[in-house]
């Protein structure tokens, strides 16, 4: 067993650190900058963000659909240049990928996981097109790591900026809400779900009312959730409600019944059963999939993992064949893969775990 360093981090490696951080930002902002954003298909999202909040004006008729008390923390970006704030994002991407890879399986698998997860189809998606879905990852991160540890101010925090994309984590808020009341302090529960709520309701009032005249205007004819797949391919919704319903009542089941731990599994079963079943999703949120649950389990349980993995980067060979268009109904089947494999995970660990508890005659 290797002896484990008692050596602590000193302020000036935290300042070097910072420091470092700060160049590669300023960095990213530079190479962003040289090119020509405006007139190219590069940044396509996020010229749909920036100019929604222009000077810190928001414009909800641009395609703006992300919840009012997420905006808020958006808004000072409108404030920096088309392409700076798009370097920024290149940067934050990078830098919560990096971060997101779990290191206890060895110095060669962490490394290897950051260059995989960097690299990958989905990553390089993102940063052409310019989307948000970092922000979920670092947010449901932060939201576990703050769960774990009763960290009241980051929970709150957390617990906002995940519902940047709701289609990504509307199964993941609701387990953790309850795993919450059942195992944190009444105090800090009251607390966070006060905090919570008064910063929903305050920028409700700012803007729902052109936020939910957004969405209603717009009609969602894409994505790769099971409705939308399964209209575009002429299933009737009447068969794909109640699938939708499986979905949703197996995985909350499944966190119900396990323990109030959130494994990188669990993660990978809430937010691929999220995929599925809400209303609409795109191909966009796969990131969030592939950084929270498929790369750790490639790590972890290569047999499980690697070939979830190597699901993800197909769309490579798709490319290199020079077939193109819409991928969104091949995520929606690596979706129905996934959701099962790590539903089973979850119930193989957990209740496993959980029997000596609960059966001590049985021990």
């Amino acid at each position: 067993m290797q002896a484990v360093s008692s050596r602590k981090t000193t302020p000036v490696q935290y300042l070097i650190f910072g420091a470092s951080l700060m160049l590669l930002a300023a960095m990213f902002v530079y190479l962003a900058s040289r090119l020509d954003v405006n007139d190219s298909r590069l940044a396509y999202d996020w010229k749909i963000f920036w100019h929604s909040m222009e000077n810190g004006h928001m414009r909800w008729d641009l395609k703006m659909f992300n919840p009012p008390w997420v905006v808020l923390f958006l808004l000072p970006l409108g404030f920096l240049p088309l392409s700076a704030g798009w370097g920024l994002l290149i940067f934050f991407t990078f830098t919560v990928l990096v971060f997101s890879v779990p290191p206890q399986y060895g110095h060669k698998r962490h490394l290897a996981g950051i260059v995989l997860l960097c690299t990958s189809f989905s990553t390089l998606r993102l940063l052409m097109e310019g989307n948000l879905e970092a922000i979920a990852v670092a947010a449901i991160l932060a939201l576990v790591y703050a769960y774990q540890n009763r960290l009241l101010l980051p929970f709150v925090l957390a617990a906002l900026l995940c519902t940047v994309k709701p289609q990504i984590v509307f199964l993941f808020v609701p387990v953790v809400a309850l795993y919450t009341v059942q195992t944190q302090e009444r105090r800090f529960t009251v607390t966070a779900s006060a905090a919570i709520a008064v910063i929903v309701v305050l920028s409700v009032v700012w803007a729902g009312k052109p936020w939910l005249e957004a969405m209603d205007e717009q009609q969602f004819t894409y994505g790769m959730s099971l409705r939308e797949t399964g209209e575009r391919i002429g299933i009737p919704l009447l068969w794909i409600v109640p699938v939708q319903a499986v979905v949703i009542l197996v995985t909350l089941f499944i966190a119900y019944r396990g323990n109030r731990d959130f494994s990188r599994e669990k993660l990978g079963l809430l937010i691929s059963g999220s995929l599925l079943a809400s209303p609409f999703s795109n191909g966009h949120s796969m990131l969030v999939l592939l950084a929270l649950g498929i790369l750790p389990l490639a790590l972890a349980r290569p047999r499980y993992g690697v070939p979830l993995f190597i699901l993800f980067e197909i769309p490579y060979l798709m490319l290199l064949a020079g077939i193109t268009g819409s991928t969104n109904s091949y995520w929606t089947l690596v979706l129905i893969v996934c959701w099962p494999i790590f539903g089973a995970l979850v119930c193989r660990d957990e209740y496993r775990s959980a029997r000596p508890e609960t059966d001590p005659a049985g021990a």
